[in-house]
């Protein structure tokens, strides 16, 4: 394996999005960088401008590395299409490590980034049509604010994803004095009685490729009224 060091400047960060945050882990990794150094290699490839470097892995890496003021990054450099390169870096961890949503950002950028069709996504990540179907539909069903609290780590995919396939209807008697954002400080301070189905709730499923409108809309409903220490408590597993 050939490591070489890249210049942080130099990569190019269109594929930022495809992951989500998790601060707990990046301010323990800042940690181990800080006390030992980088022990491991970030994954680029080649940019379509000569020095320029499109990084594929490794994002938590490079984040905690600028934050430390670091000039460089060690980089194993694939010799792939960035496409190509992205569906690598999932099989070679066969999906392990990727969430719901993560997997369904991946699938988008295949799908509407790159031009690939269900069928040929799922052959190249050894999944079904219907489910390349399900990740797509979840990001492109979901309210971008629900999306852009996964990434950037204040809510879990499980909460976002979790009354996608819910039809229960919720009360419209609740209080009106509701915490309608996802900025955690301010909703944990909000004394706001959770708004629960009356019926316990099916898990979601990865071989489930359909959604409805009206789940949709219950899932933007659930997360505007829910304070998100509230969203931990009773609906993570």
């Amino acid at each position: 394996m050939n490591i070489v060091e890249v210049d942080l400047d130099s990569l190019d960060l269109r594929y930022g999005k495809l992951r989500a945050r998790r601060p707990a882990v990046e301010k323990r990794l800042m940690a181990s960088l800080e006390e030992a150094g980088q022990q491991s290699p970030v994954i680029v490839v080649a940019g379509e401008k000569p020095g320029r470097w499109v990084l594929i892995e490794g994002r938590k890496r490079v984040r905690a590395l600028k934050r430390l003021k670091a000039e460089a990054v060690k980089a194993v450099v694939w010799e792939l299409a960035p496409a190509a390169a992205l569906i690598a870096a999932y099989q070679l961890q066969d999906g392990t490590g990727y969430n719901a949503l993560e997997e369904g950002w991946l699938v988008w950028e295949l799908v509407r980034g790159d031009g690939l069709s269900l069928a040929e996504v799922g052959r190249r990540l050894e999944r079904s049509k219907g489910w390349v179907s399900g990740r797509l539909g979840l990001i492109e069903g979901l309210p971008e604010q629900v999306l852009e609290g996964v990434l950037s780590g204040q809510i879990g995919a499980y909460v976002a994803t979790r009354y996608l396939f819910d039809p229960t209807p919720y009360s419209s008697s609740a209080p009106a004095s509701r915490c309608d954002t996802l900025d955690a400080p301010r909703c944990a301070h909000r004394a706001t009685p959770p708004i629960l189905p009356s019926a316990p709730l099916p898990p979601v499923s990865k071989s489930t490729p359909e959604f409805s409108h009206a789940a949709l809309h219950s899932a933007d409903r659930v997360l505007k009224v829910l304070p998100f220490h509230q969203q931990i408590r009773y609906f993570s597993p």
